[in-house]
């Protein structure tokens, strides 16, 4: 039944699925998220199944994610609704979380309710200036090691 109703609406939002973005190109998406501050609640997955996106919340059925650009996507509630998913990235280019809202479908700017999807296992963004910083002095360190090695073998 959900399908058929699936199929009937699609044509009214088929305008803003980006065809040049296939769901296939946004693998790096693809994990387990969980909602910002719900650390001990089960965990969100999106995933891909026959070329689709979906999203799985915990206890819900799985929804269609459609790619409108290659950092979102979108899902059309039934009466003119919509959540959009808009994904950040790291420095390296992992996804570490979903920015995700709920908004009516011609005024993406009304955000009727709004919460963060954290990608489990993904560095966030002070980690992962934090991991770059560590490594940038340990390569320092290493470097002044051995100009001091070379400086003390001359003087030998």
């Amino acid at each position: 039944f959900t399908s058929q109703l699936s199929e009937q609406w699609k044509p009214l939002y088929t305008y803003k699925i980006d065809a040049a973005v296939k769901p296939s190109d946004l693998k790096a998406v693809i994990g387990e998220y969980r909602i910002e501050g719900g650390a001990s609640a089960s965990p969100a997955r999106i995933y891909l199944e026959n070329d689709q996106l979906y999203l799985q919340k915990p206890n819900e059925l799985p929804m269609e994610l459609y790619p409108d650009s290659d950092s979102t996507v979108f899902h059309p509630y039934y009466g003119s609704l919509e959540l959009k998913l808009a994904f950040q990235r790291d420095l390296l280019g992992q996804v570490t979380s979903a920015q995700a809202k709920v908004v009516p479908a011609n005024n993406e700017d009304e955000i009727l309710e709004g919460y963060t999807l954290d990608k489990i296992g993904a560095l966030s963004a002070s980690q992962a200036i934090g991991l770059a910083l560590s490594i940038a002095l340990i390569i320092l360190a290493l470097l002044v090691w051995v100009i001091r090695r070379r400086r003390a073998d001359r003087k030998i």
